[in-house]
């Protein structure tokens, strides 16, 4: 019944992701990575075997403790990607700003 549930829940979340991709709210290149980590998350929702065999693998004792690793790692590549996404948008943001202050600059010179 749990595994019933999570995989509803993985569903109805890469619905909603795709369906703010369709009405433009969410830029592909943003929402590719959620896209992926749902998709890769329903085999070890089905099968946590999987998930087991993989810590085993690593040398970890657990498979939460593999979960929350890589989660965090996934934290801090988000983190850092947006940070890099911040600022080149506020170097763009400074650029424009710049160019309609010479723009409205020239404009006064002219009349």
């Amino acid at each position: 019944m749990l595994i019933f549930l999570i995989t509803i829940l993985i569903l109805a979340f890469l619905f909603n992701i795709l369906r703010l991709v369709a009405k433009k709210q969410v830029e592909m290149k943003n929402a590719i990575s959620w896209i992926i980590l749902s998709i890769v998350a329903l085999p070890f929702v089905w099968f946590p075997d999987i998930l087991t065999f993989f810590a085993n693998l690593i040398g970890v004792q657990v498979a939460s403790n593999l979960i929350f690793f890589v989660a965090i790692c996934l934290l801090l590549y988000l983190t850092f990607s947006l940070t890099r996404h911040l600022s080149k948008q506020s170097v763009q943001i400074r650029q424009l700003a710049q160019k309609i202050a010479l723009k409205e600059k020239s404009d006064q010179d002219e009349e």
